[in-house]
């Protein structure tokens, strides 16, 4: 843990509160920690090196600086939800945390300690850095984006101090990224129902994040990275030379060289967001084009540049302990449960034996499953019902398509982790359409994902055997039905993962009762959505006309629809001479007048009870248009809904925008709150004639 880790990013307009107070060597925080020094103090909180008292390792502590709360309990409670929710980042390249609490009025997080250096610290040595150390530095820490991006956890405080280098289970120049949502969580905490004030660095924040008012997303912390990856190329910040007009200027013999990889750093350090790559995995593309216009034909890590030195990373200080004294997770979770556990009983003999007892019988049990596992996959059968052991991918259940299957999560491991039920299937066809539904028992929260085995691909950095999630689906709701509506999956071999979502802290429910999940092949209707359909690139093609439709299949879900409107010149004229028609009366006569010429747009969109829904129509450059008019005065009848008939159900509810445009056109639809699998939105754009 370098003590930079305790520099967090602080607002500009916050000083650092006093309190709470610097603890001393061999002082004990929450009964637990024994203080073994001061790493060091930011404008966020206080960081300490402290020895887990049960195990005898080394962890870090984070107390944050009582200001941040305001001495809110609620806000101290919200904090904690949010950190908790942050604890599912399980990437290799993002830190980890393990608990928080209250101490003394003040809110603290434990992490696992690291023996490096930050980026803050390895600029300020004036060492030289190759640029192969720059690209690793840029994979990694797109994988950790990436990760983060897809759980909906956006850094918004990414700058070099934030970010350790060091030496980790036998790599080199391995990075961790620090702080991950923290900056999002103190917010939700400190300005319940307010205004949001910025948080973190202007000098590594991007021009819209430092306005306020944006949502988080992707691409700022995508300029936070290219920041600080350009300070690391041409050893200079980009806020400076960018205020001193010399950005993307670089001297020296390095200079042609390196232009390559200042040319990817130009995508993602654009002023408008919606020009920077839409995603971590598109940036990473560009940086390793980067690396093969550089050196031609670079698989693998390439050598380090003939004209410097080999880098060699600083040693860490004397004081700092060895990777063997440091606490990983699996040991904490070890401890810690065997820690409740003596609190919880006095009769712990007795709780050993029976442990021995069932211990036993669960082993000979065990080995009779395996056994029958171990068959089944020799007979490569599929099977309706899940053939333990199946805790990972090269034990998955083989199972049938179109056909329920039913299984069970039993038992934790030895670690205290919940059960997980592997199964695979295969998809002979080049592509196919293919739909998920799960069906968990009453009391348990379960999430599953798709996956496919790969290794890395020619041309990164690293080569390795990992998962890719290719889908996943979880609407954190105890007993609430998982599905996944018809996907485009291409042919192969596939991994179903089962698993219960467990909080931090909070022990799995072994034994609940059975579950259901089906993987059926399910070509969709005509008009309907096609999932993945959640970004411009993937949207569903839509047709003037005609009645589209899909579904809010969970609380998160985004999709998108692609329509091409008519050309028309006249179009964009008119609305241009149109200046001063928003302060015009609202009459359908009116636009009669304005718009003979042009053609106007009528969206509507049927809702579906229960869920909430934002509905944004988008232009070619995927930014919301003008609507033109919500009321309607004077509509033509023709266009208006038909009222039911006596006796027939009403119509569903409905929203209506008017509008006008020309070519390609985007319709981006938001569940908000609520989800339905089975009840479906509708829609239909249509235009009206003004002639």
């Amino acid at each position: 843990m370098s003590a930079t880790q305790s520099t967090e990013g602080s607002s500009p307009t916050q000083t650092t509160d006093p309190s709470p107070k610097v603890a001393t060597k061999g002082h004990i925080l929450d009964g637990r920690y024994r203080v073994v020094r001061h790493l060091g103090s930011g404008g966020i909180g206080v960081v300490y090196q402290v020895e887990h008292i049960l195990s005898g390792k080394m962890m870090a502590l984070k107390v944050l600086h009582n200001h941040l709360m305001r001495g809110r309990s609620a806000a101290r409670e919200t904090f904690q939800q949010e950190v908790r929710k942050l604890a599912r980042l399980s990437h290799p390249h993002t830190i980890e945390l393990f608990d928080c609490g209250i101490l003394e009025n003040a809110l603290y997080i434990v992490m696992e300690y690291l023996p490096g250096l930050d980026l803050e610290k390895l600029l300020s040595t004036h060492v030289h850095i190759p640029w192969t150390l720059v690209l690793q530095i840029g994979e990694q820490a797109c994988g950790a984006l990436q990760h983060a991006h897809s759980l909906g956890f956006f850094h918004r405080n990414l700058k070099p101090a934030n970010i350790i280098l060091l030496h980790y289970q036998g790599e080199e120049n391995f990075i961790k990224v620090l702080d991950f949502g923290l900056t999002t969580a103190i917010e939700a905490a400190q300005h319940q129902g307010e205004a949001r004030q910025f948080y973190g660095d202007a000098h590594y924040t991007a021009p819209e994040a430092r306005a306020g008012g944006e949502s988080p997303n992707a691409q700022s912390d995508l300029y936070s990275l290219a920041t600080i990856l350009y300070e690391l190329t041409v050893r200079r910040p980009y806020w400076k030379d960018q205020a001193e007009g010399r950005a993307f200027v670089m001297e020296g013999q390095d200079a042609e060289l390196l232009k390559p990889l200042l040319d990817a750093l130009r995508t993602a350090l654009d002023e408008d967001p919606t020009q920077r790559p839409l995603s971590a995995e598109e940036f990473l593309q560009k940086l390793l084009q980067a690396q093969e216009a550089i050196l031609p034909g670079s698989t693998q890590h390439p050598h380090e540049e003939p004209r410097h030195k080999p880098f060699q990373m600083p040693e860490p200080a004397q004081e700092s302990p060895t990777p063997k004294d440091v606490l990983s997770r699996q040991e904490w979770e070890r401890v810690e449960r065997a820690w409740r556990w003596r609190t919880r009983s006095r009769w712990i003999g007795l709780f050993v034996v029976l442990a021995a007892v069932i211990g036993w019988f669960g082993y000979r049990s065990h080995q009779t499953k395996q056994q029958e596992a171990k068959e089944a996959i020799l007979s490569q059968q599929a099977h309706h019902k899940e053939r333990e052991p199946n805790d990972n991918a090269l034990q998955a259940t083989k199972i049938p398509l179109n056909t329920w299957v039913q299984g069970e999560l039993g038992t934790p491991d030895n670690n205290g982790q919940s059960d997980k039920d592997w199964f695979r299937f295969r998809l002979d066809q080049p592509e196919q359409f293919v739909s998920f539904r799960l069906l968990p028992p009453p009391l348990l929260d379960v999430e599953f994902g798709v996956y496919q085995l790969i290794k890395g691909q020619p041309g990164r950095l690293r080569t390795e055997v990992q998962h890719l999630e290719v889908l996943r689906s979880n609407n954190a709701q105890r007993g609430g039905e998982e599905a996944i509506p018809a996907t485009r999956l291409a042919a192969g071999d596939y991994y179903l993962l089962v698993r219960e979502l467990v909080i931090t802290n909070e022990k799995p429910q072994p034994n609940i009762g059975p579950y259901k999940l089906i993987v059926e092949i399910k070509p969709p209707k005509p008009h309907q959505e096609r999932e993945p359909n959640d970004t411009p690139a993937t949207s569903t093609p839509a047709t003037l006309d005609k009645e589209h439709f899909g579904l809010h299949d969970n609380t998160r879900d985004i999709d998108f629809f692609r329509i091409d409107l008519p050309s028309h010149a006249a179009a964009a004229k008119k609305w241009q001479d149109c200046k001063d028609c928003p302060d015009r009366p609202r009459r359908w006569s009116y636009y009669r007048t304005v718009f003979k010429d042009a053609p106007i747009y009528l969206l509507r969109f049927y809702t579906v009870p229960k869920v909430q829904a934002e509905v944004t129509v988008l232009n070619t450059k995927v930014q919301p248009v003008t609507v033109l008019d919500h009321q309607f005065q004077g509509l033509p009848k023709e266009y208006k809904p038909v009222p039911p008939k006596k006796g027939q159900p009403s119509e569903p509810a409905y929203v209506q925008y008017l509008f006008t445009g020309e070519g390609t056109h985007y319709l981006r639809i938001e569940t908000k709150d609520g989800y339905h699998y089975t009840h479906p939105y509708r829609w239909k754009i249509f235009e009206v004639p003004l002639r």
